[in-house]
């Protein structure tokens, strides 16, 4: 895949301050399964953050609904992709980089 549409893809992860606990095992499997992930990796919050190595946090400060939450983090992206994840999608076992850009590639032609 192409490095432009590589930059054109982000990952997000909606959580909000109450998961916080879910943070850092999150960020853990990320750095154990996906080790040679090539897009920014955003994680939604209200109020919270910690100095994460992966994670560039979105706050969007005080809960009006869930929609709204991720509507305002949208708006705070600068990509045409987005790849939409939960605070309890953890990884089990390897991520192959060359087939997800192949889907990636897939899905935006």
């Amino acid at each position: 895949m192409g490095e432009n549409k590589q930059r054109d893809l982000s990952i997000l992860i909606s959580t909000y301050d109450e998961n916080s606990s879910l943070w850092k095992p999150l960020e853990k499997s990320y750095e154990l399964f996906w080790k040679q992930l090539n897009y920014p990796l955003f994680i939604t919050s209200n109020f919270k953050e910690y100095n994460s190595s992966k994670f560039h946090f979105l706050k969007v400060g005080y809960e009006k609904s869930w929609s709204d939450n991720i509507l305002r983090c949208l708006d705070k992206l600068d990509s045409n992709y987005v790849m939409f994840c939960f605070d309890d999608t953890f990884w089990k076992k390897e991520i192959d980089n060359k087939e997800f850009e192949s889907l990636v590639s897939e899905c935006i032609e």
